[in-house]
């Protein structure tokens, strides 16, 4: 019991690290989608289908595009503050 809860422990720790690394190493995209959608205004569907076929593709390279938020904000403020 005790080796199966270490082995969920790490198996998550490494989970979590991969999306904290997506979140550094993608950080430019992620802003930029999170400004896109903040003031996507149309009432034309064609451009709502292509818009939303250009959100997907950015978040297509990362390991779990539901953790872009949260608590990784800290880790894409950082990485885009970067010279």
């Amino acid at each position: 019991m005790l080796i199966k809860s270490v082995e969920i422990e790490t198996e998550r720790s490494t989970y979590f690290r991969q999306i904290e690394e997506d979140a550094e190493k993608h950080a430019a995209a992620i802003l930029e989608v999170k400004d896109a959608i903040g003031s996507f205004q149309s009432k034309d569907m064609a451009e709502l289908v292509r818009f939303h076929q250009h959100v997907e593709q950015q978040l297509v390279s990362l390991t779990d595009e539901t953790q872009v938020s949260f608590p990784w904000s800290s880790a894409i403020s950082r990485a885009s503050a970067k010279p």
